[in-house]
């Protein structure tokens, strides 16, 4: 199972880099506009660690398609939810 399925702590931690260096309003792959508020995405609907869903997912802004699952930022956004530190880093985009 796609581990960013039932964790999503990347969509709502305002302290990630990749997030801190970006305007506060991301545009999707079809022209959308999804809202950064507080570190917390606007798409991001769900409960961290239990069920994550984006609601752009196929059109998700650049941003997320190369956000690291498994890097560096990923566990950092785990640990600040007290989640497992177990994610595989695959190198590649986040393909969840």
């Amino acid at each position: 199972m796609n581990p960013c399925r039932s964790c999503g702590a990347c969509c709502v931690v305002s302290d990630i880099p990749s997030w801190t260096e970006q305007p506060e309003v991301l545009s999707t792959t079809d022209g959308r506009e999804v809202c950064v508020t507080a570190g917390r995405c606007s798409a991001f609907k769900g409960a961290v660690g239990l069920h994550a869903t984006c609601q752009v997912y196929a059109v998700r802004p650049g941003l997320c398609r190369t956000f690291p699952v498994g890097g560096e930022e990923c566990l950092m956004a785990r640990r600040l939810f007290g989640l497992p530190l177990d994610v595989v880093d695959c190198g590649l985009e986040a393909s969840c």
